[in-house]
């Protein structure tokens, strides 16, 4: 199952140069990013660890997002995505060809002058095929847009279900000194990750109160700062004070 995600832009890479791309073109795409809020079309990403990923494709996108967060840091600091697991990304590479393929073999030819064709009815026949083509190009028009309408309705739903399931995982107000005996490792996580504290620091304490309220329960924040390596009084104080602020406490 495809999965639709809002994802970190400083967490993405491309193998694509940036050079390939003309500054104007990640410029104009960067604002329109900005009044959309979002991209229309969300990007293909191969997840490389736990917290890094690669653009399979979409690569102009990405880097209109890049300069989309240049522009706005908070408004362009995330970008929605398909992340493509292991097992399904040969059989999305092979449908992005595909469509691809198909997209360069619907283009109209390009007509050749024939000295034939200078007679009244062969202009006339001329005007007749570039209206006929240009009807069939308005329709095909159309119905990509309708396409592409009700693919962004489909994705717009899904994102309001993510956030809904999101909010009810958001966890309950909890006393600090409850909260380091009592949550689960992914609860702390989330925790220290609203406190700025994430990566390597994050799993260090997060091991660290592991261990440590496995041998005996935290009987204050003062026991708690004393036996966590990483958790100095300057830290305990921003995570506290970020936690009341977001109503965890």
């Amino acid at each position: 199952m495809i999965k639709f995600s809002y994802v970190d832009v400083k967490s993405i890479t491309s193998d694509v140069p940036r050079s390939e791309f003309s500054e104007a073109e990640i410029d104009t795409l960067a604002d329109l990013i900005l009044e959309c809020e979002g991209v229309l079309k969300p990007i293909f990403l191969q997840q490389v660890d736990l917290e890094h990923y690669k653009v399979i494709e979409g690569d102009l996108e990405y880097y209109a997002a890049v300069r989309a967060k240049e522009k706005n840091l908070r408004q362009g600091e995330m970008i929605n995505a398909i992340i493509v697991s292991p097992a399904q990304e040969q059989s999305i590479k092979q449908q992005l060809n595909f469509f691809k393929k198909s997209q360069s073999l619907n283009v109209p030819e390009k007509r050749e002058n024939n000295a034939s064709t200078t007679n009244f009815d062969g202009v006339e026949s001329r005007i007749l095929n570039m209206e006929s083509r240009q009807n069939n190009l308005e329709s095909r028009l159309n119905q990509g847009f309708d396409r592409q309408n009700s693919i962004v309705q489909n994705i717009n739903q899904k994102f309001d279900r993510e956030i809904q399931e999101i909010k009810s995982q958001i966890p309950k107000k909890s006393q600090p000194l409850e909260a380091f005996n009592t949550l689960s490792l992914s609860e702390l996580a989330f925790r220290l990750k609203t406190a700025n504290i994430t990566g390597k620091t994050a799993e260090k304490i997060i091991q660290n109160i592991e261990r440590e309220r496995a041998k005996k329960p935290f009987e204050s924040l003062g026991d708690i700062i004393e036996r966590i390596e990483g958790l100095g009084d300057k830290r305990m104080i921003s995570i506290l004070d970020t936690w009341s602020r977001t109503l965890f406490l």
